[in-house]
């Protein structure tokens, strides 16, 4: 498998990671910081959702969950790293169940990492049949990620992202990728709540290449806009 493929098997299987999880409960946390960022570049494209909008960067490309060969990544993936088949499972359910309603990454050379694992964001959307609490669905997140092995620097904390109240889980995993080599994962994952209806997206990075990301995601988020729904 040459580095190309093993880019292609390492974006598909990050994709199984950190998907929609479900709770309920009956209170909301005060936000604690803002997402600032620059002026958005003119060349940046606008990604229009059913539930939300948002814009990335010209060098990234969006892809579906259609596109992606899940149920031969589950099982490489599976077999290289055991603790992960609960959390990978649970992955493959979510991209077939249409829970995932954006995939994208970053193509830009310049910014590539070493070991070929590209920056990426999914968005996936849920429906409740009742309306939970951001603190409860929050909290089944914080403590799936803490009893999954592999993961590790859990933090959480509640912002303010484009106007809406919203929880940020940060997080590093450690994985075995394609070649067989350690690979070190910084993991974000945000979680908005409107009535009936979470919006979750999560930004995926080789831990190396953090700083260099940072300021493009946060301008990502700050583009961010819920839609309402009638």
């Amino acid at each position: 498998m040459n580095k190309d493929q093993r880019r292609r098997v390492d974006f598909v299987q990050a994709m199984l990671l950190l998907m929609l999880l479900v709770g309920c409960g009956s209170s909301t946390p005060t936000p604690t910081a803002t997402i600032v960022a620059a002026p958005l570049p003119a060349d940046w494209q606008r990604i229009d959702l059913p539930r939300l909008s948002l814009a990335l960067p010209p060098e990234w490309v969006t892809t579906s969950a259609d596109d992606l060969d899940v149920g031969d990544a589950v099982a490489e993936m599976s077999t290289r790293n055991p603790q992960l088949k609960s959390l990978l499972e649970q992955g493959r359910v979510a991209l077939n169940s249409g829970q995932v309603q954006l995939i994208a990454y970053d193509v830009a050379a310049e910014r590539a990492d070493p070991s070929g694992f590209p920056a990426n964001l999914r968005i996936g959307q849920q429906t409740f049949a009742q309306a939970p609490t951001l603190a409860a669905v929050s909290d089944v997140n914080e403590q799936e990620l803490r009893a999954t092995a592999g993961f590790s620097d859990v933090t959480r904390d509640t912002i303010l992202l484009g106007g809406v109240t919203a929880t940020r889980l940060r997080s590093t995993l450690q994985i075995t990728d394609s070649a067989g080599e350690p690979l070190k994962l910084a993991l974000e994952q945000y979680l908005l709540l409107h009535d009936k209806n979470m919006a979750v997206v999560t930004l995926t990075t080789a831990a190396g290449q953090q700083p260099t990301y940072r300021p493009i995601f946060d301008q990502i988020l700050t583009t961010l806009q819920l839609k309402q729904q009638p």
